[in-house]
């Protein structure tokens, strides 16, 4: 049993001196890690405005929230669809 325990110590220590080998490379590395972003569409703000609903006018108002609301979802699916668009050709391990 002590030639298990054994091989396991060594096991551990090896892979905890790969691990602080790979963190000093991250650390020191002198190109470090280089994020890009892309940039969005402008997210407009949308304020609320405060509207009396009446009988005269209680349509409009239905429709115009309805038409704020879809342009809200239409924004959010373009945001959402614009992540599967991200460059992973500087996705590289390389020289790590």
């Amino acid at each position: 049993m002590s030639n298990f325990s054994t091989s396991r110590t060594i096991i551990f220590a090896v892979f905890a001196i790969a691990l602080l080998i790979v963190a000093f490379v991250l650390v020191f590395n002198k190109k470090g890690i280089q994020v890009t972003s892309q940039l969005l569409s402008p997210i407009s703000q949308v304020s609320p405005t405060v509207v009396n609903v009446t009988s005269q006018n209680a349509d409009k108002v239905v429709e115009d929230t309805d038409k704020a609301i879809q342009e809200s979802t239409s924004q959010l699916d373009s945001d959402l669809n614009s992540l599967d668009n991200i460059d992973q050709t500087q996705d590289s391990t390389a020289g790590l």
